[in-house]
């Protein structure tokens, strides 16, 4: 939700975690975030949005159906959200397996 082109340090710590992570090897680390289309490529996944805020290219998603289904073909171990998805129908999903099976 406040990842955009000028969102400052939130887009700062969320790109440089990414690039910790997967240079790691470690751990994969996926980002999915409002743009303005859907568009996969690596660990960068934007869903369709609409621009809120001008001044600083913030963005609302035009309803879950992408993020769930970028969540069902990436199959996480576990999922870190802000406190906002619950208003858009995700709350209790977050807890449920690409399956639909409760987890935790």
């Amino acid at each position: 939700m406040f990842y955009g082109p000028r969102s400052g340090g939130i887009r700062t710590y969320l790109n440089e975690k990414a690039r910790v992570a997967n240079a790691s090897g470690l751990l994969g680390h996926h980002v999915i975030v409002p743009g303005r289309r859907e568009l996969h490529e690596g660990g960068r996944h934007e869903v369709r949005s609409l621009r809120v805020m001008a001044s600083n290219g913030c963005r609302i998603p035009l309803g879950v159906g992408a993020l769930k289904d970028t969540l069902r073909r990436l199959r996480p171990d576990f999922v870190v959200t802000n406190e906002l998805v619950g208003h858009f129908g995700l709350g209790g999903s977050c807890n449920s397996s690409p399956d639909g099976t409760r987890r935790g």
